[in-house]
């Protein structure tokens, strides 16, 4: 780290201490001052942990010179960096930090300032960078992982606002924690690597693997509603059916049977209801609106709705056409037409009831065109396709599962 820190400021050091540059620092009185003149002539010669002194003893003359915090914060950093014992390094470096901050207050609107002071938590320890190879040195692939390897790992902190790879080695931590049986160390960095890529379907499935492995099945249920709306909704299979095999479960069935669209040639489609639906006194007759509805979005509702000429199958389509169809279901229910209602449709219309038909087209419907829209639907909607999830397809456990 010493290496690393030494180096930012000598980049911009031309730029931060350059009498020129638009600051109100330094004054032609402080320019002069001796202390100052031999500040700066260390910190040009790349001395920095030497010139932290003098700018600290400039800063205590000169209090609002901008620029010489700045140095000095650097400067320290750069001390820190040497240092052997730990209470003089975080010493430097909660010294350095205030000194950043004073420079902020003061107008420093450098880059160096701003990237400085990313480094720096406010308790002072030292952020260290490890990068994937760094982590094979320590706990190499395709042997037995010892905790002080991983503890050693443990130590370092990661750069996650511009290498989006450091998640990898959150979860390989993680998955090396739970090879030696150690769970909750495990989900420690499980967690850490859905904090630098949220929607990473395999870490969801190996923390759903940790949790079963561990007993805890609740948990890990919960781990599964949250995965199953990764990469598009699609099941994290090999630790779904991991966890129904543990639980002696199955997967929930929605047998409903929504009319298929057949290509009638290059362009055009033809979408057929089921004729055995038909004339049952069930209701399915209703499902004759699907096709109608289907057909006047393709005929004009699409360009009005969204104002273009080439017609994509959406979800605003999918979703009035199933209303049109709940809507058909429910008048006969009211008019006494329906002896027998149709299993599938009374859950259709529950789901439109509990708001919950655009999880339905997303999660088992799965149209292919429909599902460019499900990432938006997922940023603002999570909500209902987790409560999907866990009504409609994720078992429930027995009373005394754990």
């Amino acid at each position: 780290m010493a290496v690393t820190l030494g180096m930012l400021p000598l980049a911009a050091s031309a730029q931060a201490l350059n009498p020129a540059a638009p600051s109100p620092t330094p004054t032609d009185v402080t320019s002069a001052d001796p202390d100052r003149q031999e500040a700066l002539r260390l910190y040009k010669e790349h001395k920095l942990a030497d010139a932290a002194e003098w700018w600290q003893k400039v800063v205590v003359k000169y209090p609002d010179d901008m620029d010489a915090h700045e140095a000095l914060a650097a400067s320290l950093l750069n001390r820190a960096g040497l240092q052997s014992d730990g209470s003089k390094k975080q010493s430097d470096r909660l010294v350095a930090r205030a000194e950043l901050v004073r420079a902020q207050k003061l107008g420093d609107k450098s880059d160096l300032c701003r990237a400085l002071l990313s480094t720096i938590p406010e308790d002072g320890r030292e952020i260290r960078f490890l990068n994937y190879q760094k982590l094979l040195t320590i706990v190499p692939i395709g042997q037995p992982p010892t905790q002080r390897g991983l503890e050693i790992a443990g130590e370092y902190a990661f750069a996650t606002e511009h290498e989006d790879f450091n998640y990898l080695i959150a979860e390989r931590i993680g998955l090396d924690y739970a090879q030696l049986k150690l769970w909750n160390r495990a989900e420690e960095w499980y967690a850490r690597a859905l904090q630098m890529k949220p929607d990473e379907q395999s870490v969801y499935g190996n923390w759903v693997e940790t949790l079963v492995s561990a007993g805890k099945m609740k948990e890990a249920r919960e781990k599964l509603i949250q995965g199953l709306l990764i990469s598009d909704g699609t099941y994290i299979n090999v630790p779904l059916a991991m966890w129904l095999r543990a639980n002696h479960l199955e997967l929930k069935k929605i047998n409903i049977k929504v009319p298929y669209e057949y290509p009638t040639g290059k362009t055009g489609t033809m979408i057929v209801v089921d004729p055995t639906w038909l004339g049952k006194n069930d209701g399915r007759d209703a499902w004759l609106m699907y096709p109608r509805t289907r057909r006047l979005w393709k005929n004009e509702k699409y360009f009005n709705e969204f104002h273009m000429v080439d017609y994509r199958h959406s979800l605003a389509e999918e979703v009035d056409a199933l209303s049109q169809v709940v809507a058909a279901f429910n008048e006969s229910l009211t008019k006494g037409k329906v002896k027998e209602p149709d299993p599938a449709l009374v859950l259709l219309s529950r789901f439109q009831v509990e708001g919950l038909l655009e999880a339905f087209i997303f999660l088992i419907e799965r149209d292919q065109d429909v599902g460019i829209e499900f990432y938006s639907y997922k940023t603002n909607h999570r909500d209902k396709l987790m409560e999907f999830a866990d009504k409609y397809i994720v078992p429930h456990l027995p009373e005394n599962g754990s």
